[in-house]
């Protein structure tokens, strides 16, 4: 029962990011569709995901207030150190305060600037596809979870089964034994095999428990959240064939590791362009206002006389700089950008060796999903005749014919039956799942034959 121990490990180390919330109500029943809008609601990480993203749109939305010229303004009040002066050889006091204001803007022009409003735009479009990721993963991993806690539940029905045909065959090997028609030693394996059954569903229901905790968790809700799964291992009643070249053709661009690279790529492309800008001139447009009042607090000074107010500092300026450092190789700016166009390089590379490993990835899929389905159909032929074996067996029994460890094998080959039917619907459905993420694309559409 391999699928246990794997329904156990995906579930307690899912999403550790999720909200503890109150416990719903009672008896809260849950199906896979609403699971899913939980956990998309309660994901802590996805949530910073979506501020990081929403951030990102600001930024993009108001780019270009890159453009808008800064401004400042001040003013200052000012006493000289000094309160007299030398008038044609006499001594003179005076009000020594000076109040002086300054109003001063400043434009910036440089290809820097419009390859930056660019990369804000790319900055936003890599933080769509990193919050879509993370969506798409949350909602696959909800989704295999729920099928494993079905998949446990189906177990403990298989074991429930078996304790009360082992239960059964118990009493009446007892009866028989008091008609003097079976053995002492008949009863006690009866009795034997019937109590061994018991530890092994004790221990379905506590995985079953720890993981229902587990599930809740991921979900966002408190871990004791009594929930009943509503559904059912839906598996395709028949597969069309499978054309991994095919869905390489269409879907490998669109799946998110790939375009995540790409992204990276059109940011590292981006940085070289304002790299490459430093070799330009820069060109500053400035205007300041900067008037000033003597003896400000003298009396006889009149504010509002604009003779009175002097600008000796104001002035319109045109400044064109070029940083001349940037043109000689080997300095700082040179080895900064040939580290970026390194960088570049590589992640062109890591691009490649992407695409190879998401191509092994699909056809490793695709055949894991073509065996599972041929498999299927050989594992219900095995199940349908261990049933009637195990019909026949334990008919024969009753009728003195076969002994108890007849009916023990074949008890076992009808549960080794269903179990392998159990956990290859199991694999199937999930590695349909993975397919999904894989190709960044609904079952649907890639299921329908027509990929071209």
């Amino acid at each position: 029962m391999k699928f246990i121990a794997a329904a156990l490990g995906l579930l307690l180390c899912g999403s550790l990011e999720a909200q503890a919330l109150p416990p719903l109500p009672p008896g809260q029943t849950l199906k896979v569709d609403e699971a899913e809008a939980l956990a998309l609601a309660n994901n802590l990480g996805l949530r910073a995901e979506g501020i990081k993203t929403s951030v990102k749109k600001r930024e993009t939305d108001l780019a270009w207030n890159k453009l808008v010229p800064t401004a400042s303004v001040s003013s200052s009040v000012l006493r000289l150190n000094t309160a007299t002066t030398q008038v044609q050889g006499s001594t003179v006091a005076f009000d020594p305060w000076i109040v002086s204001g300054s109003l001063s803007t400043q434009w910036t022009l440089s290809l820097a600037l419009f390859h930056g409003m660019d990369q804000t735009v790319i900055d936003y479009q890599n933080s769509l596809i990193s919050l879509e990721t993370a969506k798409k993963k949350l909602v696959r991993d909800v989704r295999k979870a729920f099928n494993q806690l079905l998949a446990l539940q189906e177990s403990i029905r298989l074991t429930q089964k078996q304790i009360a045909n082992a239960e059964d065959r118990y009493r009446q090997t007892l009866a028989s034994y008091q008609s003097g028609l079976a053995s002492n030693v008949a009863v006690l394996q009866a009795q034997v095999s019937w109590e061994n059954l018991k530890p092994t569903l004790e221990g379905q229901k506590l995985g079953y428990k720890q993981a229902m905790r587990g599930f809740a968790f991921q979900l966002g809700l408190d871990v004791n959240t009594p929930l009943t799964l509503v559904g059912s291992i839906e598996v395709p009643e028949k597969l069309p064939p499978l054309q991994p070249d095919s869905y390489l053709k269409k879907y490998l661009d669109q799946r998110f590791d790939v375009q995540a690279v790409q992204g990276s790529l059109r940011s590292l492309e981006n940085v070289v362009k304002l790299q490459e800008d430093q070799l330009w001139p820069l060109l500053s447009l400035g205007w300041t206002v900067s008037p000033a009042l003597n003896q400000a607090f003298d009396p006889k000074t009149d504010w509002g006389d604009s003779k009175n107010w002097k600008d000796s500092q104001g002035a319109f300026t045109v400044t064109l700089r070029w940083q001349l450092d940037s043109l000689v190789p080997m300095l700082s700016t040179w080895t900064a950008a040939q580290a970026t166009k390194d960088t570049l390089a590589q992640t062109k590379i890591g691009l490649e060796q992407v695409r190879t490993s998401a191509v092994m990835e699909i056809f490793s899929l695709t055949d894991q999903i073509g065996k599972s389905a041929q498999s299927l159909d050989t594992l219900a032929l095995n199940v349908e005749l261990a049933q009637k074996s195990s019909a026949q067996t334990e008919k024969a029994y009753r009728a003195g014919s076969q002994t108890l460890a007849d009916v023990q094998g074949a008890d076992l080959q009808l549960q080794t039956a269903q179990y392998q039917v159990l956990n290859e619907k199991l694999t199937l459905v999930n590695a349909l799942l993975d397919l999904e993420y894989a190709l960044n694309a609904p079952k649907e559409d890639f299921l329908k034959g027509d990929t071209q």
